[in-house]
């Protein structure tokens, strides 16, 4: 199953659609618009807060969909940013592949002096977390508030 490719604005109070016109899309400067993509039926949105960037993943992060998740990660990394949150409010699934992911995410990350923090695990993703050890190897957070408020 494959989802409709789609953009749209995640600035505050602001949430329309922006066609996607094939364009490759980080967000701008400041982070007022922040876009999404769509990807084999999973939601990329990166907004920022202050010098943090935060990721929220929308749907099932598989080997199917962890590769655009790894890109746009890979974009920030190499864009200088060492603060990232993921948010995983919405996430369905994670496989395997997602954590993998998020390990060459924390590596990238911490040999610049940043870090990658997790927040709002669902009882599914939470269980992955937990049997793979990862729940020990990251730092997870309740709340998007929580993780933010203790970088």
């Amino acid at each position: 199953m494959t989802c409709p490719r789609m953009l749209r604005s995640s600035s505050p109070g602001s949430r329309e659609g922006i066609p996607d016109y094939g364009g490759t899309h980080v967000g701008t400067p400041g982070g007022s618009i922040a876009l999404i993509q769509k990807a084999n039926c999973m939601d990329i949105a990166l907004r920022t807060a202050a010098d943090v960037a935060i990721v929220e993943v929308t749907g099932r992060l598989d080997s199917q969909t962890s590769p655009e998740l790894e890109a746009g990660l890979k974009s920030l990394i190499d864009a200088g940013q060492q603060k990232v949150v993921a948010n995983f409010e919405r996430l369905e699934y994670m496989s395997s592949a997602g954590l993998r992911v998020l390990l060459w995410t924390a590596k990238k990350l911490r040999a610049t002096d940043g870090e990658i923090r997790v927040c709002s695990l669902n009882e599914v993703v939470r269980e992955v977390f937990e049997i793979s050890g990862f729940s020990t190897i990251l730092n997870t957070f309740a709340t998007e508030t929580d993780a933010l408020e203790r970088f």
